[in-house]
């Protein structure tokens, strides 16, 4: 079993560069005052680049504890980070050994093992695809055209763009502020 780093296991006497980078302590809370890179073998930079792993770890931080994160997806309001993640090193060990090295991009997802998770943890998260990922988001719509058949759409931009309909009218049919759209009418209506 791995040891889990913590910043209490730590000699904060060591003035070393363990400790100090580049003239930042590796156990200051730079992330949204939550993470920090911690003392281990994983980089947070290659070749002057963030490294995916870091990019993973500080957009994670940052949807849960950035002062900007409740203006851009709802879905992210009351989440956490175990406070083991909050050190780098432990995420970046459990990336390492979990992201799929076949050269595709994937999501990290809190809520496809346990539905309605709120918590970004090592026994909660697993890497998805994109598509997967939106398909698990996405709202689900129920309309009805003039004959009374009713239809459930999953994607109701493709679904206008296919039918040539009007993407905002169908959204406000489904919220209810518009009666119909081109025969569509919303699923309470008939």
């Amino acid at each position: 079993m791995r040891e889990v780093l913590h910043r209490d296991k730590v000699n904060h006497s060591e003035k070393n560069e363990k400790v100090f980078y580049g003239g930042k302590s590796r156990l200051s809370k730079n992330i949204c005052g939550v993470g920090y890179i911690g003392i281990g073998h994983h980089k947070s930079c290659e070749n002057g680049k963030n490294s995916k792993a870091y990019q993973c770890w500080s957009n994670m931080i940052k949807r849960c504890y950035s002062d900007s994160r409740g203006s851009k997806n709802k879905s992210y309001d009351n989440c956490q980070v175990d406070d083991v993640w909050h050190n780098y090193q432990n995420f970046a060990e459990w990336y390492q050994h979990n992201h799929p090295n076949d050269g595709r991009k994937y999501h990290l997802d809190k809520d496809t093992k346990i539905d309605g998770n709120r918590t970004y943890s090592p026994d909660t998260c697993l890497f998805i695809s994109p598509e997967l990922n939106l398909r698990s988001n996405q709202k689900t719509y129920m309309l009805k055209n003039r004959d009374g058949n009713s239809i459930t759409i999953s994607n109701l931009k493709q679904f206008c763009r296919t039918n040539n309909l009007s993407y905002d009218s169908m959204c406000r049919i489904s919220r209810g502020s518009q009666s119909s759209h081109k025969e569509w009418i919303s699923v309470n209506e008939i």
